[in-house]
């Protein structure tokens, strides 16, 4: 069952039971802690999950179960999907996987009947081989798929102008100009974005050394969700956009585990940072985005069109809901 497009809203929005998490934890625990207590990022991430399932249990009572019992407690091929994917980020939250760990992924995907391009990734991640886990996962980046949208629809060269204003070869007044005609429209997601970006010293788009104006699909969330820039921020900001989003949605937590918790650098546009993945506001955001009722990313959403609209309206509209607070402080070096 290869399964990269199942939404990450698929098994919660009817709610799971307790014996569900309980055996779906179980597993987890299988794979990160067969034989000892929980790591501490993976106990936080368990926590974490329970919380907004709104499920009184410690992780602590739970018991590792064997990939076949699992198999056998969870028939849903959805829950299943969310199943292999949560023990990816399990695997992830404490450090780079070792090789026992990855296997164990691998064997409860193989029970589960789940196939993912995200457990290549994790192999990639345990050897060390950052370029071929780059090169893996990148074209499946939510951005990939808007460059190729935008050659379709516009042409190679257009891609070769943003670049060469991401590169400070040159700018696009026409580019910048379009963003700043929203400056005299108070509370239109076009003005806040503006705000946003100029609170966040980050360059408009066309002016020289900005990012590809396509990024605004991103920047969008942060407005939309109300997140910062600061990297715990970002985590979040992936993850709801990951909640909302169609298209292999994971690749987004897979890609942000590895950018602002383990220290490697997926992108040019921010320095890796390591310890910024809090489970608690991260899967928040997953839920959050999950709540939506639009992929802003799935190619019918031009925010063109959409810049003009107030933003509280917008957020009415496409059910975006406030942000929860976790049950105890989240650790600041999580």
């Amino acid at each position: 069952m290869y399964t990269p497009d199942v939404p990450l809203r698929a098994g919660l929005t009817y709610g799971l039971s307790p014996a569900t998490l309980r055996w779906g934890l179980g597993a987890v625990r299988h794979v990160v802690a067969p034989a000892g207590p929980w790591p501490t990022q993976a106990g936080r991430l368990a926590d974490a999950v329970l919380w907004k399932a709104e499920i009184t249990l410690d992780p602590r009572s739970i018991e590792p179960i064997s990939p076949s019992a699992a198999a056998l407690a969870l028939p849903q091929p959805e829950l299943r999907v969310q199943l292999v994917r949560l023990a990816i980020m399990a695997a992830m939250v404490d450090g780079r996987p070792d090789e026992a760990t990855v296997r164990r992924v691998e064997q409860l995907a193989a029970a589960l009947d789940v196939d993912s391009p995200a457990l290549l990734d994790l192999r990639y991640l345990s050897q060390g081989r950052h370029l071929r886990l780059w090169l893996h996962l990148m074209p499946r980046f939510w951005v990939a798929d808007a460059l190729r949208r935008h050659v379709r629809a516009h042409g190679w060269w257009s891609v070769v102008r943003m670049i060469g204003v991401t590169l400070r070869l040159w700018s696009d007044r026409r580019v910048t100009a379009r963003f700043e005609a929203f400056d005299d429209r108070p509370n239109t997601l076009g003005k806040r974005l503006l705000e946003f970006l100029r609170g966040a010293s980050i360059p408009l788009p066309g002016h020289r050394g900005a990012a590809p104006y396509l990024v605004a699909y991103h920047d969008l969330s942060h407005v939309l969700a109300g997140y910062a820039t600061d990297p715990r921020s970002e985590v979040q900001a992936a993850c709801f956009q990951a909640g909302y989003r169609q298209a292999d949605p994971f690749t987004l937590v897979f890609f942000v585990l590895c950018q602002f918790h383990l220290g490697l650098r997926m992108t040019p546009a921010a320095k890796a940072e390591v310890g910024c993945f809090d489970p608690f506001r991260a899967i928040d955001a997953l839920y959050r985005g999950a709540a939506m009722n639009r992929d802003l990313t799935d190619g019918t959403w031009d925010f063109w069109a959409y810049l003009g609209e107030d933003v509280d309206d917008l957020r009415r509209r496409y059910h975006v809901v406030p942000p929860a607070s976790p049950p105890r402080p989240t650790s600041q070096a999580a």
